[in-house]
């Protein structure tokens, strides 16, 4: 992988970063409109059930992109260290075309499976 690829994949995940920031903003804001709804509305409003579930898709996804940004984050650290774009099991280099596809991954397709 060249210096340019390298900058085109850092400028993508930065991008990706942003983003992901933004929608967790998002998560937490609907979060506590949510539990406003449910303080509002009292214990007994026939609604109380959907605000329930709600807040529990709200939590999931709030979940999944912690663990994204968790990566996206961990992915800018190791072109910083030096060692992005290298299977973190294997030491082998990862394919500028996986990288292409996903830019935090930390290992080979072969490998990934084997986890």
């Amino acid at each position: 992988m060249d210096k340019a690829q390298l900058e085109a994949l850092q400028k993508f995940l930065l991008i990706e970063q942003t983003q992901v920031m933004a929608e967790l903003e998002q998560a937490e804001r609907d979060s506590r409109e949510n539990a406003e709804d449910q303080t509002a509305e009292g214990a007994w409003d026939s609604d109380a059930a959907g605000d329930i579930s709600e807040e529990e898709r709200i939590l999931v996804e709030r979940s999944h992109l912690v663990a994204h940004l968790k990566e996206i984050n961990e992915a800018l650290a190791r072109i910083e260290q030096g060692t992005y774009g290298f299977s973190l099991v294997s030491g082998k280099p990862i394919p500028l075309e996986r990288l292409e596809a996903l830019p935090w991954a930390t290992c080979l397709v072969g490998e990934q499976e084997n986890r």
